[in-house]
Order: C-alpha cells, then structure tokens, then sequence
C-alpha cells in the first residue's frame, strides 16, 4: 500500500518537475497554435453594408488585410493588434508578438474565403469593416472577434467597445498577448512614429 503511495507520489512530483522544465525551456518559442482557440459564435447572414469583399486575403499584419485584385485595404474594425515589428514580454523574455497575432490570423484562415463588411474609411483610405471567414457549413465566423477572444487582439474601446467581453476572456485565460506584458497597439505606435 505505501509502496503505492510513494510511487504516485514521485510520479506527481517528477511530473510537476517536468513541467516546470518545459515552460522555461519554451518561454522564448511561443507559436500561435499552441494557446486555446477560444470558440466564437457563428452567424448566419453577413451585416448589410456599403462595401463588401470576398475572397482570398492576404494578410499585412494581425488586423489588416487586401484581397488580390482589388486596391483598397482594409483594417479589421474594432480591434488593435500589435505591429509586425512589436515585440511583447513574458517571464521577462521579449517576444516577437506582433508577427504571432499575424500568424495566428493566418493560421485561422488557413487559406479559406474571407468576406469583408464596412461603411467607413480611415484616414489611410482603409476600409474598417467587420471580416468573416466562411465555415464548411456555409455560416460565418466573425475573425475580429476571433482575434480579441484568442488575446491576438485587443478590443479598440476609443471606436468601439463591440469585443470589450472577448477581450475579458482572453485577459482571464492569458491568452496570445495577455500571456505576459505589452504596450497596447496604438501607443507603441506613438513611440515608433508609426
């Protein structure tokens, strides 16, 4: 019986131990696929809107896009992901956060038809729409969300607070940035003259 005991035991604390080993092992090599897809509500219809693209996209970081053949951009509404070139903490290890929320977006696409829906344009000429990855079972699922509840993203309260709950998900499970520490979005801009 105690032999038993202590077996399980040791099993736990060798099992703990090993744990413990790998997370300082991989601080610094954090890949998108490795965090919790937070699950989204699908919608049926897409919104109604003066413009609307469909297609293949080609991503230019975590929260902006363009499809082939078509000139304007667009900028996921909403959201504020970090920049390519930004760089997040965690375990005082920086990481390149900006290019995960990029690869996690991609990830997500994984090649699939994305339609975009906005009324508006940014002072870049970007349309700020709302995008939409078609599932298999021909409803939609809304990848601004996507981004924010998965922590890729955070929700752009000085436009609007649409994903303020997915972002409180993402910051309750430590999700993508949420992980460790970071500068939002628009005030490493700021710094960076971007």
């Amino acid at each position: 019986m105690y032999k038993k005991i202590i077996i399980i035991a040791v099993a736990v604390i060798f099992a703990g131990l090993y744990s413990l080993y790998l997370d300082g092992e991989h601080d610094n090599q954090f890949t998108p696929s490795t965090a919790l897809k937070a699950q989204i509500e699908l919608v049926e219809n897409l919104p109604v809107a003066q413009f609307k693209f469909v297609g293949k996209a080609r991503l230019s970081d975590g929260d902006s896009l363009q499809f082939a053949g078509e000139a304007m951009r667009v900028r996921l509404f909403a959201i504020d992901s970090p920049e390519l070139a930004q760089e997040c903490s965690k375990n005082q290890q920086n990481w390149q956060c900006g290019q995960a929320a990029k690869q996690a977006l991609q990830q997500r696409i994984d090649g699939g038809e994305v339609s975009c829906v906005g009324d508006e344009k940014d002072r870049y000429e970007r349309l700020l729409a709302t995008c939409y990855l078609t599932m298999k079972d021909g409803k939609y699922l809304d990848l601004n969300a996507w981004q924010v509840k998965n922590g890729w993203a955070i929700a752009y309260v000085y436009y609007s607070k649409r994903y303020v709950s997915e972002q409180k998900f993402a910051k309750k499970q430590k999700l993508g940035i949420w992980q460790g520490s970071f500068l939002e979005p628009f005030k490493w801009r700021q710094q960076n003259n971007r």
